[in-house]
């Protein structure tokens, strides 16, 4: 499970919008607002394309998409 808070504050702080992270990627807006919630999982290859897009240290990657680990 991801940690949705964060991921949430990472997005708000970048001031992208959330249909733009989905389109660039890969996916529709309905199906990242349920990844974000944690009704479906992250694909590994989502999580690179927006950890890219969000600029996401390598840390931050982990604390978000790997909480606990």
């Amino acid at each position: 499970m991801i940690n949705s808070e964060m991921l949430q504050q990472e997005i708000k702080e970048s001031g992208l919008k959330l249909s733009f992270i989905a389109e660039k990627s890969g996916m529709s807006l309905m199906s990242l607002n349920r990844k974000i919630s944690g009704e479906t999982d992250f694909k590994v290859s989502e999580i690179i394309k927006i950890s890219e897009i969000l600029r996401l240290s390598d840390e931050l990657k982990v604390q978000i998409f790997l909480p606990g680990a």
